[in-house]
């Protein structure tokens, strides 16, 4: 028995980065979510492999554009979340999902140099908010005592420091929304055993819940709701 999805890989297809499972069976070609109507076209097929046990009988089987499967019994991002934290990581931020009972686990990669406080006064919020970011992880130690993010977390927190800074993230509105999309993506990995191909195809990630995560990686709240008049 296990709390993640499980996930199928027909011949041919390797096993996903993103898998938490540790071990497999193989799937009789009539057995698996690719099972051709008429059982007896199944005979002398390859059989695949489930990672992380026998499917049960109920649930939900879906293909992702790699093409291998995940089975959804009632799972939501939360269940898909790490056991064991990231070392270098410090704080994170719970951040609603796509629909209303959906969490994801974000890393806080950067937080402002000088946090904001409630008896600012204007010139002190500006003054604050022009003192820029700082990293927020555990930083290893290099030569001559220099301090380097943790070579995963690098690519992360490189644009998410120019977006935290007010700079576009692509050349045209297209490639910056989907320079965000793989940010968000690229955070909520470091927290929940899940790639692209298993959030894309399940449906778990909207246009809000990427910005809401991408602001979440550098220290910030979700931008106010807009309200009618």
């Amino acid at each position: 028995m296990t709390p993640y999805p499980l996930i199928y890989c027909p011949p041919g297809v390797p096993r996903p980065r993103c898998c938490p499972h540790g071990a497999a069976v193989q799937l009789h070609p009539a057995k698996g979510p690719d099972a051709p109507a008429d059982p007896r076209e199944a005979e002398g097929r390859e059989w695949g492999v489930c990672w992380g046990g026998p499917p049960p009988a109920g649930g939900q089987w879906i293909r992702t554009g790699a093409g291998w499967w995940l089975h959804l019994d009632g799972h939501k991002p939360q269940t898909t979340v790490r056991l064991e934290r990231h070392p270098r990581v410090l704080r994170w931020k719970i951040v609603p999902g796509a629909e209303l009972e959906h969490a994801w686990h974000v890393p806080v990669l950067l937080t402002r140099a000088v946090p904001p406080r409630e008896d600012h006064s204007p010139a002190q919020a500006e003054a604050a908010e022009a003192a820029g970011y700082i990293a927020a992880i555990d930083r290893l130690l290099g030569p001559d005592g220099q301090r380097v993010p943790s070579p995963d977390l690098a690519p992360l927190m490189e644009p998410l420091m120019a977006i935290a800074l007010g700079h576009r993230p692509g050349d045209d509105v297209e490639a910056s929304n989907r320079a965000y999309e793989q940010l968000a993506i690229g955070l909520l990995a470091v927290g929940h055993y899940v790639d692209p191909d298993l959030i894309y195809a399940t449906g778990w990630l909207s246009e809000r819940t990427v910005i809401n995560v991408v602001r979440a990686g550098f220290d910030r709240d979700p931008p106010p709701e807009v309200t009618g008049p």
